[in-house]
């Protein structure tokens, strides 16, 4: 079990790109989702930014039947060996999960029935005796599968800078 929650952490510490900091403050809820309509004038990049906002706002809950409904089923986190399904673990694990997720500088380009999305997130996490909080760019590769809707199919972060509260 202490090797599963080793192994768990340091994930999470490369996906976000962290090194753990604690400081001694109140651990707060996770905040309410995102309302995840758009006005975006382009109707696939209005679908794709509202996908995108129920991932974001199924890591925050830890819904893993949104993240299995927009997941693909060969997802993968760049640089990373993890399965769609140790993926789903990993998010809806309480002791690791994020309190919030806020995206900035989203640009979305569509290439045929491919389309990447990136932008910047910063987000809060758990750690033990407080938060952690870490700003850092995201890719995220969507694919319309055979029955034609969208799926992540991959994802790469980038930390750019560190904060911790």
């Amino acid at each position: 079990m202490n090797k599963i929650l080793l192994v768990v952490i340091f994930i999470l510490l490369n996906v976000a790109g962290l090194s753990a900091q604690e400081k001694k403050i109140s651990v707060p809820q996770p905040s309410k989702p995102k309302d995840c309509r758009s006005l975006t004038k382009n109707e696939v990049e209005r679908t794709l930014e509202n996908l995108e906002c129920e991932l974001t706002n199924a890591l925050v809950s830890r819904d893993a039947g949104v993240l299995n409904r927009l997941l693909a089923e060969d997802f993968s986190i760049s640089g990373m060996n993890i399965t769609k399904k140790s993926y789903a673990s990993l998010i809806t694990d309480p002791r690791v999960g994020f309190t919030s997720v806020e995206k900035s500088q989203i640009r979305i380009k569509i290439y045929g029935e491919t389309a990447v999305i990136t932008g910047r997130n910063k987000t809060d996490r758990n750690i033990e005796n407080g938060v952690s909080t870490n700003i850092f760019n995201f890719m995220d590769v969507w694919v319309k599968n055979e029955s034609g809707d969208w799926q992540c199919a991959a994802m790469a972060v980038d930390s750019i800078n560190f904060l911790f509260v």
